[in-house]
């Protein structure tokens, strides 16, 4: 019986053979649309592979009416265009009208023409597309080989022997191109065979493997020391007890987290249930995926976005099957249809590239999983040398428990921290403008040890600005309020907010003068800095430019495994997560990269960066040295991370924060509104703020204001921080609420609806 007010319609077809949301992740999506404010729709969307989910698309369409004859005179000769092409070719997409026609803003261009009547749109849902392969499979028909045929073949035709051996080595079936190729037999082999009946051909679908090439033996068996069994004991009695309780096992870099990971999941799946293992994007290496497939074999599957569509299809397939009990990946992991939920692994839970910022919906992986975990009963872990400050305040308010591994493994010792004041160095007789001359002397002796160096270097590029010396001119970005950086390769200016590209400049645009400066260090600086210093030297750079290529990181740190490299320079990729006997020196090119950013959480971020990467150094049975480069050597998060002091770090830091109510004291929600007109922008966000304010009057609001980048891709920005005392509205329900409740009115109001509304529930940034 329908709702009052609400009329049913019949329902046309059934689009899926069988359920594609268990019940589990159906009740887990719920929970994510209440609390982060998104649709129920897109909470699904996200959860399932792209291949099964249906696109819209939206045309435009021309208006067929001749009344429109003044409506058509005052449009640009770019909008004439736009509607004979809509009149001649019937209904379009943008990118079909751009593709066809070669402009540039053509959404602009469209939404003059739906105002003037001129066009209508219309949105079309598509079809899935078939991502299952099927393959061909030769089978081996083994009551038909004997010694005679065996004898005969190996005399006449050894080939055709060889891939009967082939497949009798692989259990009497395989598939068609892998036989052919082990056996380096032809199709004229296969075909005599195929004719004596002694092999047949069918038809299987074939599951693709992103890492299906990654064959790795069995782990040896490891003694944990007495912390790690505390660890684990107390994770499978939770787990056995069925609690769904969630622990912080705060261990300092290289205290073997990962073995007490592996030990807890065990116990889970010898029982038959099932483990996901959440890691950073950027820390999903082979040399991750190793250790874990190490213990489980081909139990351990792996989902990430450098996967195919057809990859990550089959693969979701596998594990809905319940033949996948290990699931290894980024955020989106958490949604992972496993059987018999057993425990959550979250590694590094500080990252913040658990939380999605870019679409909707906006959630945080380590707090979708602590939730999935209450749901399921399940025990989830969070991992971390950093705890994220929120993750730390939730251990002493009762709400997790706490689990410490406070030494590394075999007691081997913390690496020594160096800090390097720049500014004296400027003062001195240096070689080196990016370098220190006391990281180039670590630098030398390590080569001349054949040991090896980690470089970290937070941002990418040659440099991050270019100015005119004579009058002062920085080259912007013409559709971003951001300067352009400069890129060694192709002598190109970048934006890296839009991606907009064009040409150095070899004189000023403004005052033709020649005395170009390059401002800033990025990571191509760096790399061009060591190959003069020491040109003997082997160095892999490893940033996005580099690895944008399917298994590009893969492929450098392997090399780098395997002393291919004795330096490897990279971003903030390179700072977790790995795992290397011959690396005893890191060198931080310039730790107050991200220090000073307009952002309450900047000191935070840099203490784990500069944490994490440290880690990197002396993780076996050589003593490891740190070199910090920066202009700050007496910022409290330079000197907490110097002595590896995390207690020391949370007390400063959240005696800070407690005096504003910023998290954990406090609940956020940042909300962001984008136009390409400034002043309808800005109104729309006044009028907001006014119907929130008239809602809660519990709740701070800040702003509105601009953004700190004011403008990105045309759009202008500004933002509005609402903020909520926790000991007032402990869990933001109530700030959530009104929030509901003003967008709600805020959309029925059509003037603004054209200026684009973002929220985002507990944001990590507020750039």
């Amino acid at each position: 019986k329908a709702p009052e007010g609400v009329q049913l319609r019949d329902i046309i077809d059934i689009l899926d053979a069988e359920r594609l949301f268990t019940e589990e992740i159906f009740r887990l999506s719920e929970w994510i649309a209440d609390y982060y404010l998104a649709g129920l729709g897109e909470v699904l969307r996200a959860t399932l592979p792209a291949a099964l989910s249906l696109d819209k698309r939206k045309y435009a369409v021309a208006v067929d009416d001749p009344g429109h004859e003044q409506q058509e005179m005052g449009l640009s000769e770019v909008q004439r265009r736009i509607l004979s092409l809509l009149r001649d070719k019937g209904k379009q997409t943008a990118k079909m009208v751009q593709r066809r026609l070669n402009i540039r803003g053509v959404n602009y261009h469209l939404a003059r023409l739906h105002e003037a009547g001129l066009i209508t749109f219309e949105e079309l849902m598509t079809g899935r597309k078939t991502y299952e392969v099927r393959e061909k499979v030769i089978r081996l028909v083994e009551e038909k080989v004997d010694q005679s045929v065996r004898s005969r073949l190996e005399r006449r035709a050894p080939k055709q022997l060889a891939l009967i051996e082939v497949l009798a080595q692989a259990g009497g079936s395989m598939g068609m191109t892998e036989a052919l190729r082990r056996a380096r037999a032809s199709h004229s082999s296969l075909k005599g065979l195929l004719a004596a009946g002694i092999l047949q051909i069918t038809e299987r679908v074939k599951e693709r493997d992103y890492y299906g090439d990654l064959h790795v033996p069995p782990a040896p068996k490891l003694i944990l020391n007495d912390s790690q069994s505390t660890a684990v004991q107390a994770i499978c009695s939770a787990v056995a007890a069925g609690e769904g309780a969630t622990f912080l096992l705060h261990g300092v870099t290289g205290s073997g987290k990962t073995q007490v990971y592996i030990e807890a999941m065990r116990g889970t799946v010898e029982q038959g249930g099932s483990a996901i293992v959440l890691v950073p994007e950027i820390a999903l290496t082979p040399q991750t995926v190793r250790r874990f497939r190490s213990e489980f074999q081909d139990n351990v599957v792996v989902l990430h976005s450098r996967m195919s569509n057809g990859e990550r299809y089959d693969t979701w397939r596998k594990i809905r099957s319940g033949r996948a009990r290990v699931v290894v990946g980024p955020r989106s992991a958490i949604f992972a249809p496993v059987k018999n939920l057993g425990v959550i692994i979250v590694d590094e839970e500080h990252e913040n590239s658990y939380k999605q910022t870019d679409t909707a919906p906006r959630y945080h992986a380590r707090d979708v999983a602590v939730v999935r975990g209450m749901l399921e009963k399940a025990v989830v872990v969070l991992g971390s040398a950093t705890p994220s400050l929120e993750s730390y305040y939730n251990v002493q308010i009762g709400k997790y428990r706490y689990l410490e591994l406070k030494t590394r493994v075999a007691d081997i010792p913390m690496p020594a921290v160096k800090i390097v004041n720049l500014s004296r160095e400027s003062r001195g007789k240096n070689v080196s403008t990016v370098l220190s001359r006391y990281l180039i002397q670590k630098l030398q002796d390590r080569l001349e040890k054949k040991e090896q160096t980690i470089l970290l270097q937070n941002r990418r590029g040659y440099s991050s600005a270019v100015r005119c010396e004579e009058c002062g001119y920085v080259q912007m970005c013409p559709d971003c309020n951001i300067s352009m950086s400069y890129h060694l390769r192709g002598r190109s200016m970048r934006c890296h907010y839009c991606n907009l590209t064009e040409r150095a400049p070899s004189q000023c645009p403004e005052c033709a003068s020649a005395a170009i400066r390059y401002q800033g260090i990025g990571t191509q600086r760096v790399e061009e800095t060591i190959a003069e210093l020491f040109p003997q030297a082997r160095l892999a750079r490893m940033d996005l430019d580099t690895t944008r290529g399917k298994k590009a990181h893969d492929t450098i740190l392997q090399q780098f495994a395997e002393f291919r490299y004795d330096i490897l320079l990279g971003t903030q990729m390179i700072a977790k997560g790995l795992d290397f006997a011959n690396v005893t020196l890191v060198g931080v090119i310039s730790a107050d990269t991200g220090l000073y950013l307009p952002d309450f959480r900047a000191s935070e971020r840099t203490f784990q960066l500069l944490t994490q990467v440290a880690g990197r150094a002396g993780r076996k049975h050589k003593r490891g040295e740190v070199v910090i480069q920066t202009w700050s050597p007496k910022h409290n998060c330079l000197v907490f991370a110097s002595t590896h002091d995390y207690k020391g770090f949370f007390e400063q830091e959240t005696r800070d924060r407690s005096l504003l109510r910023y998290p954990p004291y406090g609940k956020l929600v940042l909300i962001q509104f984008l136009y390409h007109h400034e002043g309808k922008t800005l109104e729309a966000a006044l009028k907001f703020a006014a119907l929130f304010r008239s809602r809660n009057s519990r709740c701070e609001v800040l702003g509105p204001a601009p953004s700190p980048i004011t403008r990105i891709q045309k759009n202008y920005r500004f933002q509005i921080v609402l903020k909520v005392d926790r000991t007032i509205d402990p869990s933001g329900a109530a700030m959530r609420r009104a929030l509901r409740d003003t967008i709600a009115e805020y959309k029925s109001r059509t003037k603004y609806s054209r200026v684009r509304l973002r929220i985002d529930i507990d944001p990590v940034v507020i750039l």
